[in-house]
């Protein structure tokens, strides 16, 4: 059994986590925005910062090439030196200045260390800014540069590399007389931006903090808002459930109120009925128990009653079926009656699928001769049996009457048990040959099964009968129809007659026995007497069969020439 959870309880959760995820959208979507935001202002600041510095040098550097221009055209040494010095001095972003003649020799240098212009060494410059100002020729050539090397630079110091330099050339009369050289450190630029980046990320994580604050006060006045809600959803449901708790411990008297005018009332309405309806059946109940009983125990009554005519009834129908059977059984050729054949050897058996058989067989013999005849009524049972008595009865009475005409006789047959049929208002009909014999003369008349004639050396073929007649009581006249087919038996020759209820065996796969294996068993075995052979042939059938059920009735008759 699932853990309980309320509804209250899965509300809330569901709707704190879809808040939830709003929240951290909208939050993410803001620290996005707000990162670039910040990232595009401190590269604006950045380069503002670097555009004033540039700006600043650029500023400087043309300023200080005007002033040195008469300095120099006066050969001034000392105050170009002094304007270098106080210029380094007075201004903390210079790392150092330096002005050099035309051929690139330092006439003044100066930096934080050295503040009285004397330069170092005299030797030329060799860098790309001193490269550059012995390039310019004429004023119209003049630029500003920046560059970071510091390479070839007398006294310079290179701990420090953070360094833009700029540079501007003085020129008297057209012709260049020297360049001016001033190098700006970097590190206060870089100072400012990185408190330009400080406050960035101050006011980012302030920006973080607020949001955030504001979330969580969101949520929490969100989750009671819920709770709120929810207790005033869940209620209804709860009052519901608590009416349906005391429904079930068998108390239908408390009315169920429905509270609202939605789902859950509708619902609570339906309940508050199905308490009613189940008051008012557990009221009457124990008279309906009380009712119910007597009536069964009146239909027990009238139960055992039938039971006991029915018990009745099968004992007077199982002992008229055991009369019908030992009737049966009564008018079946016995062995002596075939043993007293003369010159053939017969032997005869019939198994009905119930306790009475509609196969019908039968030896008859008339001192000259013999008739064997064999048949098979549609279905099995009490009526097939009276069928299969009646065809006995009538050719008995014909052979005894000295009809010898196989057709004639047939005819007679079948339009007796036509008129038969008709007062018994039943729907059956049989199959009918017979086989008269005289002298090792025989002659097959009437339909039925194929008819297996057996040579002395033990070869076997089938004699067809489908066109010698017609079933026996499905029409009233037949004589049209009747013919006859004749063999000769010499010794040891014979012949076998059967009914479907032997072809037709199923096993438990469903396969039929069939005619050819039952033609290779009589085959194999016809050296032996035919009741041998019978033995023999039955034997072969069960083995067949196994343990399926019969369902037809078996019969053989096995007639061999001595």
């Amino acid at each position: 059994m699932k853990k309980f959870v309320s509804i209250r309880r899965k509300l809330i959760s569901k709707v704190m986590v879809i808040i939830s995820l709003i929240f951290i959208s909208i939050l993410a979507a803001v620290l996005v925005k707000d990162v670039r935001s910040l990232n595009r202002n401190l590269k604006k600041s950045q380069e503002t910062i670097e555009a004033e510095l540039i700006a600043k040098g650029t500023t400087l550097t043309r300023n200080n090439a005007t002033a040195l221009t008469r300095m120099v055209e006066d050969n001034s040494f000392g105050d170009i030196r002094r304007l270098v010095s106080e210029t380094v001095k007075n201004d903390r972003d210079i790392a150092y200045g330096i002005f050099m003649g035309p051929d690139r020799r330092p006439w003044a240098f100066a930096d934080k260390s050295d503040t009285d212009g004397t330069p170092i060494s005299l030797e030329p410059l060799d860098d790309a800014l001193s490269n550059w100002a012995a390039s310019v020729q004429s004023v119209d050539n003049s630029r500003l540069s920046k560059t970071s090397s510091l390479s070839n630079v007398p006294a310079a110091d290179t701990a420090t590399k953070n360094i833009i330099e700029f540079a501007a050339p003085v020129f008297i009369e057209g012709e260049i007389a020297g360049t001016i050289r001033y190098a700006f450190s970097t590190e206060s630029m870089k100072a400012r931006i990185d408190e330009v980046k400080s406050d960035a990320a101050d006011n980012r994580n302030l920006t973080l903090f607020i949001i955030s604050l504001l979330g969580i006060l969101s949520l929490v006045g969100s989750y009671i808002s819920i709770r709120v809600i929810a207790v005033h959803i869940v209620r209804p449901i709860g009052k519901l459930v608590d009416s349906t708790k005391i429904i079930a411990q068998g108390n239908y008297r408390e009315s169920v109120e429905a509270e609202t005018n939605d789902e859950i009332g509708s619902l609570a309405n339906d309940v508050d009925v199905m308490r009613q309806s189940i008051r008012e059946l557990t009221e009457n109940l124990e008279q309906k128990v009380q009712d119910r009983t007597a009536a069964l125990s009146k239909a027990n009554e009238e139960i055992e009653k039938l039971n006991k005519k029915l018990s009745e009834e099968n004992l007077r129908l199982g002992a008229e079926l055991d009369v019908a059977r030992q009737i049966q059984e009564m008018v079946l050729p016995s062995i002596e009656e075939q043993r007293a054949v003369k010159g053939l050897d017969i032997a005869g058996v019939m198994r009905p699928a119930d306790e009475v058989g509609g196969d019908y067989y039968d030896v008859l013999s008339n001192g000259a001769g013999v008739k064997i005849g064999i048949g098979d009524v549609t279905g099995h049972g009490l009526e097939s049996g009276v069928m299969m008595l009646m065809a006995q009865t009538a050719i008995r009475t014909l052979q005894e009457a000295g009809e010898a005409d196989p057709a004639r006789l047939l005819d007679i047959v079948n339009r007796t048990l036509y008129q038969n049929i008709k007062r018994m208002h039943a729907d059956k009909n049989m199959t009918l040959s017979i086989v008269d014999y005289k002298d090792g003369n025989a002659v097959l008349s009437g339909q039925h099964e194929e008819l297996l004639l057996i040579r002395n050396d033990g070869q076997g073929t089938f004699i067809e009968t489908i066109n010698l007649g017609f079933p026996i009581g499905l029409e009233g006249e037949i004589g049209d129809l009747l013919h006859s087919t004749s063999f000769h038996l010499n010794k040891g020759d014979g012949f076998v007659l059967f009914t479907d209820g032997i072809t037709e065996a199923e096993n438990m796969n469903g396969e039929y026995y069939g005619p050819e294996r039952l033609k290779n068993a009589v085959c194999a075995n016809w050296d032996k007497t035919a009741q041998e052979i019978e033995k023999a042939v039955l034997r072969d059938i069960e083995t067949h069969i196994g343990n399926q059920t019969v369902y037809d009735d078996i019969t053989l008759v096995v007639v061999k020439q001595l």
